[in-house]
């Protein structure tokens, strides 16, 4: 399967339909995360099914936050009407395809939020935002507003421009080249300073699900940066390994890292400690930085992902390891 065009996004019926969805969870919890950031004073709103931050430092109060709840963001993300985010239309891709033994939804209605990408000779289905706290502020379509600049964003590239070009954008079938002002940035997802790849592990039990683990660090230029643990179960379906929810992920794990903040060096420490049920991956953010030169790099780590895909089933683990 061939990798999408950047500039072709999702239809205006899949907005809609993801709306109706994700409106049903608004009497829950949603609620609650929208509520702390208003407390916390961010000005953010709603425009045209994407979000409008004030200000950068509008956008890090919102990363703060969610930070402190990560544990609980998948089943309470922030709710703002007319919004729906690209993590929780990655969800809903997640929870249809978990249900499919032989075939895959219906990508096209997800264009906008999963990419194919090819790595080490396989297929894998990648979330377009696959920084875990940024994908609850970005739209489905990948778009956010932070001051007067705006960001579309896909698993390659940040492509920022003038927000008063959004009002002649057809946010359906976004054509960059048509942009005026435009910069784009290049995603990285490896540490270059110190030459090394994602650290990962597998355990593949069957032919077609395993279980993995990745010790990542994402720079998101200009806006964003992070350092993340992950563990993942993953199902290969017609060739393409994607997200598959079981019953039982748990991720633990300690270390140490590297914070470049504006040239300067820190060392900082880690620990992990999750466990979560019917789920499909556990996404750890270490630590992020918002809109500076920022970079992260690990220096030691020792992680073991663990999985059960069915209650009262054996236990299946991995480990990562840095250096």
């Amino acid at each position: 399967m061939k990798r999408k065009i950047f500039f072709v996004l999702v239809p205006m019926f899949a907005i809609i339909t993801a709306t109706t969805y994700f409106s049903c969870k608004k009497a829950n919890f949603g609620e609650q995360q929208s509520n702390i950031l208003k407390a916390a004073g961010v000005n953010v709103s709603v425009k045209n099914s994407f979000l409008v931050f004030g200000s950068m430092a509008d956008f890090e109060a919102a990363i703060i936050i969610l930070h402190k709840n990560q544990s609980t963001l998948d089943v309470s993300p922030p709710y703002f009407e007319g919004f729906t985010s690209q993590r929780k239309k990655y969800l809903e891709l997640v929870d249809r395809a978990s249900t499919l033994e032989n075939s895959l939804p219906d990508l096209s209605q997800y264009e906008s939020v999963c990419e194919v990408v090819q790595l080490n000779g396989e297929q894998l289905l990648e979330p377009e935002v696959d920084s875990h706290l940024l994908s609850y502020l970005t739209s489905e379509d990948g778009i956010i507003q932070i001051g007067n600049e705006a960001y579309f964003l896909n698993y390659d590239h940040v492509y920022e421009f003038p927000s008063t070009e959004l009002e002649s954008l057809d946010l359906n079938k976004i054509n960059v080249s048509n942009i005026q002002g435009l910069k784009v940035y290049d995603i990285a997802r490896h540490s270059e300073m110190l030459r090394e790849e994602i650290r990962t592990c597998e355990n593949i039990y069957t032919s077609n699900k395993k279980l993995r683990g990745e010790m990542t660090t994402t720079n998101t230029p200009p806006i964003y940066s992070d350092i993340v643990i992950r563990t993942k179960s993953r199902k290969k379906t017609l060739g393409i390994w994607l997200d598959y929810k079981v019953n039982n992920l748990y991720c633990d794990g300690a270390g140490t890292y590297l914070k470049y903040f504006l040239g300067l060096p820190s060392n900082e420490t880690y620990a992990v400690n999750e466990s979560k049920s019917n789920v499909a991956d556990i996404q750890q953010t270490i630590n992020s930085c918002i809109g500076v030169d920022c970079t992260y790099y690990f220096v030691t780590g020792s992680n073991t992902h663990r999985l059960q895909e069915n209650s009262g089933g054996s236990y299946k683990y991995c480990y990562t390891n840095y250096p």
